[in-house]
């Protein structure tokens, strides 16, 4: 196509662009005494005007369509916000409800065993738990009346020993601690059986050891207190049976315990200032 007739093509698109619009400005006012020509130039541009009309509303609806993205993206974060927020309050529920059930469970404990032992309430405040040693460390000390090898216990059982007093705290050894041993016997037959020692911090298992061949012991039985170590008192729920083996040479077995407590949790316990009575 040559330039002139390029030019000429452009020259009548725009001079019917300006037709078009003007006509449709022109039919768009508002008169009662329309001539016939002015009605015809109406029926003739209605579908024009609303192709534009239609036009116009998307484009304005796409740009709308910006302003309610912003819109929805504040609402957005103010809803996340919300949610974090109820479920920081959920949690916060959550853990207020769990230590009310403690707190009552080791209420129930002090009053049910008032007549066997004296109890001091105590609150961990530290814990030790290395290779080498597994301990924790309670808000109550000399200034308590607490001395060195006190039970430490709770609701589920036996936590270890009081090794460290000072006026304000104490220290305590766990019976996970390698270092730890307790005589203990059969609930279900009486039996005395042994020793139960740690098997160390990163094992939260304890174990029996230098039993008899002949003991009478099966899995599911329940580890108590034998009370002969004159340390810990008769008849402390220690933990129940998980695995027998035979120990090296054949003349011995051993025992694999699960304890009650839960030596991963402990934010409240026990500590015995004075035993009244024998456990069961």
């Amino acid at each position: 196509m040559t330039r002139k007739k390029k030019a000429l093509v452009v020259a009548i698109v725009l001079i019917i662009a300006i037709l078009l619009i003007s006509l449709a400005v022109l039919t768009t006012q508002q008169r009662d005494d329309l001539t016939f020509v002015e009605k015809g130039l109406r029926i003739v541009a209605s579908p024009i005007q609303h192709a534009i009309s239609n036009l116009g509303e998307k484009i304005g609806g796409f740009f709308g369509a910006f302003t309610d993205y912003d819109q929805l993206q504040k609402e957005n974060q103010e809803l996340m916000l919300q949610i974090e927020e109820l479920s920081i309050a959920n949690n916060d529920l959550q853990e207020a409800l769990l230590e009310n059930i403690r707190l009552k469970q080791m209420l129930e404990f002090k009053d049910a065993t008032s007549n066997q032992y004296t109890l001091a309430a105590a609150k961990v405040i530290a814990e030790n738990n290395n290779n080498l040693q597994h301990t924790i460390v309670l808000d109550k000390g000399s200034d308590d009346g607490i001395q060195n090898n006190m039970v430490v216990i709770n609701h589920l059982g036996l936590i270890g020993r009081v090794v460290n007093v000072l006026s304000s705290s104490c220290e305590v050894v766990l019976i996970t601690d390698r270092q730890s041993a307790v005589g203990s016997r059969i609930w279900e037959t009486r039996e005395t059986l042994g020793v139960v020692e740690g098997m160390g911090s990163e094992n939260t298992y304890l174990r029996l050891i230098h039993m008899p061949h002949d003991a009478d012991i099966e899995i599911g039985d329940k580890v108590v207190t034998s009370g002969l170590d004159g340390i810990f008192s008769e008849g402390i729920p220690i933990g129940t049976v998980v695995e027998i083996a035979d120990e090296v040479g054949g003349l011995t077995k051993q025992a694999t315990i699960e304890p009650y407590v839960n030596f991963y949790r402990l934010e409240e316990v026990f500590i015995i200032l004075n035993n009244k009575g024998s456990g069961n």
